[in-house]
């Protein structure tokens, strides 16, 4: 099995990118994503997700510490967003 390539300057391990100084290091506007091994966008990036799973992993990821219940709400609806968009779903919750 071939392994994907990480897209341009991602073949580094993790925990080099720790040594060294990079935007991943720092975190503007709050904290609720420095500390974890690995940053959503880190991960949607890497593992090519689109816009909507980043938003779900973002708001998932932060609900312990940020948001409670109305961020996994938010992950909630947007799943339904997709699933209407991409697959022709409709949403079963009501408002």
């Amino acid at each position: 099995m071939r392994r994907r390539s990480r897209g341009p300057g991602r073949n580094r391990a993790p925990s080099s990118r720790r040594r060294s100084k990079c935007a991943l290091d720092r975190h503007v506007g709050g904290s609720h994503y420095k500390n974890l091994p690995i940053q959503p966008l880190e991960y949607a990036i890497l593992n090519r997700l689109g816009q909507a799973e980043m938003l779900v992993l973002k708001y998932i990821t932060r609900h312990h510490r940020k948001d409670g219940a109305e961020a996994l709400r938010k992950a909630i609806h947007v799943l339904e967003i997709q699933l209407e968009l991409e697959y022709g779903q409709r949403s079963l919750s009501s408002d």
